[in-house]
């Protein structure tokens, strides 16, 4: 299971090959590959009928300054630049349920049966981990033009910068 942003806003992405090990089991290893986890470690993978893990990393709720911090600590360093941190283009993106790195792929559903509430995983039921929700919030029709404008102007710009190398 894989969630962005809220416990309860699902990613279409299947995220179903986990490893927790112990870092002399990985030492020798190239991990980068999630397809050959089952061939590379046959003896720490089990497959639970799904339930092996999850990734919880991108659960910062609206806290546009902690997206902005996993955007500049992040092994890809092509997001890491204006556009993708830019605070109105990411508020767009969790308000609409859209990734924030733009992967087409990936989609993300409201999904209120996953309840995380009780202690499961080593979540605990008091955490502030499961007492965010995702809720919908309502802009003016006029507000919402402005802001496809803005983005659509921050997207040209991008694109404009990326083919003379600026970022």
């Amino acid at each position: 299971m894989r969630c962005h942003y809220f416990t309860n806003l699902k990613a279409s992405e299947i995220w179903n090959l986990n490893v927790c090990t112990k870092w002399f089991d990985i030492i020798n290893c190239k991990i980068g590959d999630r397809s050959n986890y089952s061939l590379q470690f046959p003896l720490l993978l089990k497959n639970d009928e799904g339930k092996n893990g999850g990734h919880y990393s991108y659960l910062f709720g609206y806290s546009i300054k902690d997206y902005q911090q996993k955007i500049n600590s992040f092994a890809h360093g092509e997001y890491n630049n204006f556009y993708f941190k830019n605070k109105l283009r990411l508020r767009n993106c969790i308000e609409n349920r859209m990734d924030i790195y733009e992967r087409s792929w990936i989609s993300l559903e409201l999904d209120d049966t996953n309840d995380l509430s009780k202690e499961r995983n080593g979540i605990v039921e008091n955490s502030i981990f499961v007492k965010r929700k995702y809720f919908k919030t309502e802009r003016s029709q006029l507000a919402k033009f402005f802001i496809k404008r803005y983005l659509y102007l921050l997207k040209v710009c991008y694109r404009i910068f990326l083919k003379l190398k600026i970022v």
